[in-house]
């Protein structure tokens, strides 16, 4: 397993943290000029005393509105290179998964089989989007559960990757807790900080 030092680094940004901190703190008192020790005081305590602006202002909803979570936007890169091995999980996909709760605004499998197999002759600056379908889990009950049902989109982003990008679509009680988390107004108490030199 690859050693990445992470622990390390973050007891070497702790140490220069608190470095830094002290050292603005005393940079105050080591200047004779007046303007110069009420800026340097302002920037102390706006770094290191004030709480982080975004913790002090409500995110809340507004009342008499509301939120419903319905979708999440997902994507991942591709390189060109491994397209074949998207290809066949694509087919896969369609045999195992392909959505039949909809009627109509779909294209036949014919079209969706006729893209995946052209897909990189298509996919070019002309044409960068090509939509594999709608797809849920009829026949997996603890993922259906969560996800009702979800789109897949094949895009164009240059000579060297394509986009995977998924629609999903939330089921019913997977909603029903989420519209739990957003209506309990949590507040996370502990905070971070958020080192920043000047």
């Amino acid at each position: 397993m690859r050693y990445y030092g992470i622990i390390r680094k973050r007891n070497i940004e702790k140490i220069i943290y608190s470095f830094e901190k002290h050292r603005r703190f005393c940079s105050q008192y080591t200047t004779l000029d007046k303007k110069k020790r009420e800026h340097r005081k302002f920037n102390y305590i706006h770094s290191f005393v004030e709480p982080y602006k975004f913790r002090a202002e409500n995110l809340g909803i507004p009342e008499k509105k509301y939120y419903t979570p319905i979708c999440i936007i997902t994507s991942d890169l591709i390189l060109r290179e491994n397209i074949p091995q998207l290809k066949s999980g694509l087919i896969k996909l369609l045999k195992k998964q392909y959505s039949h709760k909809f009627f109509g605004g779909q294209q036949s499998i014919d079209e969706i089989l006729r893209n995946i197999e052209e897909m990189d002759d298509t996919l070019t600056s002309w044409y960068d989007c090509i939509d594999i379908g709608r797809f849920d889990f009829e026949r997996d009950n603890t993922l259906n559960q969560d996800i009702s049902y979800f789109d897949v989109y094949i895009k164009n982003t240059n000579s060297s990757y394509l986009s995977i990008e998924f629609h999903l679509y939330f089921g019913d009680i997977f909603q029903r807790d989420q519209i739990q988390i957003i209506n309990s107004n949590y507040i996370n108490l502990k905070g971070y900080t958020v080192p920043g030199f000047m």
